[in-house]
């Protein structure tokens, strides 16, 4: 195996670029809660592509900050294909200019977001902005405070953002991974990519026919959980709908937001139970194709419905492998007709079913429908005269082991590819070491073993071990144990070393679990020898055997059990 020194290993973790595109499938990086979508993904690509151009280029930095400031559509936003054209210099040392598609492009090759063979130079951003006519780059805050030397952070709007919903979004910034806050202003100016809101519907896309619809007629009534959208309209046109946009302004509120889509063309309903009690609210939809979107239909006001108060508070809490505890407390000073406690099994279907009705004198239940591995998100919501308060929720994972009593933890095997790629043939069989550890969400770390050392009695592919570790201790269904591995080989000295240590947690609203990580220095395991494996995440809630995979270094496997 090729050898590579801790302390190179080191100094290039803080030089490569966007490495955490390679370990996708390994590493745990706490951004958000969303599923991104393929739009999402081509405009994540493109911020990092920005990233990169405004940090190695001063010319294109500079002259982003200028398109900006000259707010062509009374804010500050730069509509990418009217920018695309424009001359820079090549480079910082270069007098030699090229178009900004193609700076861009090349910037994306070197990233590996395109091939040489499959695009030219100019193709990356010609595409990007026929596939997507009002893509933009935008300085939302702080744009007149830009000063020429700052770098800022480039970020990207997600296709379904929830205004409401505090979430962290992944953003670049002097060429690494950060992020920026959906709720929280920055105090710096950011460069955000998004599309842009003020462009007429019709400019969308030049080489297809547009959506000229007529007749609107937008309609909407007050449901128990919120405003029900309903719509109909006359289209002659030859290019096909196939989803409808739903854009929504509050009273205090700027601008229109788009809050939700509804796809196929005979789905002409959509409801808003985000919709917060009594308040008013102003409506219009279109219609999309593959490309373009229709004019706007006719803009309705309606008052969203007088809802109760939702639960003080509500709680999940996982007792043994099949029994969920759920817990509640009532809002003082408030009649109600029941409570409503209803589930949803996580990938078996997205509608809530509802468990059963409680009177005011009930506080809790004890659920013992579930099965093992499922991710279950509860909802609990008052009712009172037909009305629905906001819902509460709260998701546990159904664990395959006992959670009450402490559960064993065994190493079990090791495989690779080849032998002679991990030791040479003179150090005769190989040598690993395994450190275990764990993190919380508040960025805790700890050791639990510091070295766990498994010796090859011959140069083979594979061992078995039966190695205990510590047990997974009771009543931690969120806890995440993190190995790191090395092959070990004489050493002369030890160094300190960062890991990323993984977790688990809840998001704000507790509907949705995501996994995150941080740098945990450990030291005197690694050698200046060693040749550095790499980590790997177990979680509480994984079956009980579980393979750990490390790909990057000849398909390296760890095999754990808890028997």
């Amino acid at each position: 195996m090729k050898k590579v020194k801790i302390f190179l290993l080191v100094l290039l973790s803080t030089l490569l670029f966007f490495n955490c595109r390679k370990n996708d499938d390994t590493k745990i990086d706490e951004v958000s809660n969303l599923s991104f979508t393929k739009k999402d993904k081509d405009y994540q690509d493109l911020a990092k592509v920005i990233s990169v151009a405004i940090n190695k280029n001063d010319d294109f930095r500079k002259l982003v900050k200028k398109e900006a400031l000259k707010k062509f559509d009374g804010d500050y936003d730069i509509l990418i294909k009217n920018f695309k054209n424009q001359k820079v210099a090549s480079n910082s040392k270069s007098s030699t200019k090229i178009s900004i598609g193609s700076l861009l492009s090349n910037y994306a090759k070197d990233l590996d977001i395109i091939k040489e063979n499959k695009s030219s130079a100019q193709d990356y951003i010609d595409q990007l902005s026929q596939i997507y006519p009002n893509l933009q780059i935008s300085v939302p805050v702080h744009a007149d405070e830009w000063r020429d030397d700052y770098t800022p952070k480039v970020t990207f709007i997600p296709e379904m953002l929830n205004e409401r919903q505090s979430i962290n979004i992944p953003a670049y910034q002097n060429q690494q991974l950060t992020s920026v806050n959906s709720t929280i202003e920055p105090d710096e100016p950011v460069i955000v990519i998004g599309d842009n809101e003020r462009i007429h519907p019709n400019n969308f896309n030049p080489n297809s026919d547009p959506i000229i619809i007529s007749n609107w007629n937008l309609q909407g009534q007050t449901i128990p959980t919120g405003i029900q959208l309903s719509w109909t309209y006359s289209y002659n046109g030859t290019s096909p709908i196939i989803k409808y946009n739903i854009y929504r302004k509050g009273m205090y509120d700027n601008r229109f937001s788009r809050i939700g889509t509804s796809f196929g063309i005979n789905n002409m309903t959509y409801n808003d139970n985000t919709t917060d009690s009594n308040a008013a609210y102003s409506y219009y939809v279109t219609a999309s194709g593959i490309f373009e979107e229709s004019n706007a239909s006719n803009i309705i006001q309606i008052v969203a419905p007088d809802r109760p108060s939702e639960l003080a508070n509500f709680n999940a809490k996982v007792y043994a492998s099949n029994e969920i505890g759920l817990y509640w407390t009532y809002p003082t000073n408030q009649y109600f007709d029941y409570m409503s406690l209803s589930k949803r099994v996580v990938n078996q279907g997205s509608q809530f079913d509802e468990i059963q009705q409680f009177n005011n004198n009930q506080f809790d239940f004890i659920d013992t429908n579930n099965n093992r591995g499922n991710k279950i998100i509860y909802k609990s919501q008052i009712v009172t005269n037909n009305h629905f308060s906001n819902p509460k929720y709260d998701i546990v994972v159904v664990p395959y082991r006992n959670i009450s009593v402490p559960t064993k933890l065994f190493i079990k095997k090791v495989s690779f590819d080849d032998v002679s790629n991990v030791e040479p043939w003179i150090r005769g069989a190989p040598e690993f070491i395994v450190a275990l550890m764990k993190g919380d969400s508040s960025q805790n770390g700890e050791i639990i073993h510091r070295n766990i050392y498994l010796q090859f009695d011959h140069r083979t592919n594979s061992q078995n071990f039966n190695k205990e570790l510590r047990d997974w201790l009771p009543d931690n269904w969120m806890e995440v144990y993190t190995f790191s591995m090395v092959e070990d080989d004489p050493a002369t000295w030890t160094i300190d070393y960062n890991v990323s240590l993984g977790y688990q947690r809840k998001n704000e609203d507790k509907n949705n679990i995501f996994n995150g990580s941080f740098k945990f220095k450990i030291s005197d395991i690694f050698g200046a020898n060693d040749d550095q494996i790499g980590e790997a995440y177990l979680r509480y809630i994984d079956p009980p055997n579980k393979t750990l995979s490390f790909p990057d270094v000849n398909n390296t496997k760890l095999y754990v059990s808890d028997h």
